[in-house]
């Protein structure tokens, strides 16, 4: 018998707000497939040394903090249970951690298919490769302008922009700062990062095509895994799990549960062009400014023309580097203020 630690798992990734959670609850409904919510694991494990090192020098610390994220809350998996399989599986790395963590999700869902949905998890392929060479990852592209409305919208966003609290940098504080910084990071993600054309290990999915036509859309993804098509996929998706809202600080509650309903309500394309009304013009055009030439390629068509697009251009770049200007200011304050204040500890 496979265990579920012996084959890979398959990741869904892709610039935030792209629509990798209508993928994940797609997937999920499959019989054989079960997709956690999100982990960000790969990132956190860099505060460890993972960059340098296949496994945290100080184990019994890592695994501390680790069963006391609210991300791994948020999988409702029994610790201990995760610490066997990692024993089972022959050491204490981040690779076993993480594999074993994904592994008891799966049990618990009863299905031996296991993936996983993190988004910024495209920054950390190479690490997946080299884990899991024989991995499958799933990007999901959608078009920026829809995708930065959302973020606009969002906690991470309008807890900044409503009422700030005194760390908060000056710079984000405004929209625009977070127009620019959002389109940058969607333009690296897919000129960049996931611009891959011929790596059999990649399946690129627009979230346009897949609104329009979800069941031939979802169906070529489960091909890609080597999966049959399910009909009921598409209509299966309300008994997922979703992060837990009362875990979060209590701005974001509303917003998760929100965002877990909407994950699991019927598939629609009246979404694709609600970013016209959300976005002004100004921050359209600093969209496509930084966006423009990536959008052109995956044909997602830009209101203005290239010539028409320098000012705006040059705006939001100013406003990243304002926010860069801005942020080792501060870094350079708070040096002065420690070199200043009196060690205690050697009073």
């Amino acid at each position: 018998m496979t265990r579920q630690t012996d084959t890979p798992p398959f990741f869904i990734v892709g610039a935030g707000r792209s629509g990798t959670t209508l993928v994940r609850t797609l997937l999920a409904a499959h019989s054989r497939i079960t997709v956690p919510p999100e982990t960000h694991f790969l990132k956190w494990i860099d505060e460890y040394g993972a960059k340098q090192l296949e496994a945290p020098k100080d184990f019994d610390d890592f695994w501390a903090k680790l069963i006391q994220r609210i991300h791994f809350r948020d999988l409702g998996i029994d610790p201990d249970r995760v610490m066997a399989l990692t024993e089972e599986t022959g050491g204490r790395t981040f690779k076993g951690v993480f594999g074993a963590m994904l592994a008891a999700y799966a049990e618990d869902e009863g299905k031996p298919r296991r993936g996983e949905k993190t988004p910024g998890h495209y920054f950390y392929q190479d690490r997946i490769f080299r884990w899991w060479p024989d991995a499958r990852i799933i990007v999901v592209r959608r078009d920026p302008r829809s995708t930065i409305s959302s973020h606009l919208e969002a906690p991470w966003v309008s807890q900044q922009l409503g009422k700030p609290n005194p760390g908060t940098p000056l710079v984000q504080r405004y929209r625009l700062y977070h127009v620019a910084h959002h389109a940058k990071l969607w333009r690296d993600a897919y000129g960049k990062h996931l611009a891959q054309t011929d790596d059999p290990r990649f399946h690129t999915l627009s979230y346009e095509d897949l609104v329009a036509d979800p069941a031939a859309r979802i169906a070529e993804v489960a091909t890609f895994l080597g999966e049959r098509f399910e009909p009921e996929m598409i209509d299966r998706r309300d008994t997922l799990r979703g992060a837990a809202a009362d875990s979060r600080k209590p701005e974001w509650q509303s917003w998760v549960r929100e965002h877990n309903e909407k994950s699991k309500s019927k598939i629609s394309t009246d979404g694709l062009t609600k970013w016209r009304s959300k976005l002004s013009p100004r921050e359209v055009a600093v969209i496509e400014a930084i966006c423009g030439r990536t959008m052109e390629r995956f044909d997602y068509t830009p209101d203005r023309s290239a010539a028409r697009r320098i000012y705006p251009a040059l705006l939001g770049f100013a406003t990243l580097r304002a926010s860069g200007v801005e942020r080792r200011a501060r870094g350079g304050v708070n040096r002065l203020r420690r070199s200043f204040t009196p060690d205690r500890s050697r009073a």
